[in-house]
């Protein structure tokens, strides 16, 4: 079930959700890559968090959209 049935109107209301497939990465996709994603394909990187972006570290703020765009890239 996924959903909420307090006041948060982007969660109403709960729902069945069916899963069919996915893939799952081992590892967290990181900064650098996305940067290589975002090089690639003149997608612009968002605004970074309040420490900066770091290579090695995993990358955070990505859309939904853009994320399903890396992922396809």
């Amino acid at each position: 079930m996924m959903g909420n049935e307090k006041n948060e109107s982007d969660e109403r209301p709960v729902h069945q959700v069916t899963v069919s497939s996915y893939q799952l990465g081992k590892y967290e996709v990181t900064v650098g890559q996305y940067k290589a994603f975002c090089n690639a394909t003149g997608t612009k990187m968002p605004n970074p968090p309040t420490w900066g972006w770091i290579d090695i570290h995993p990358m955070v703020s990505v859309s939904h959209n853009n994320a399903v765009a890396y992922c396809n890239w």
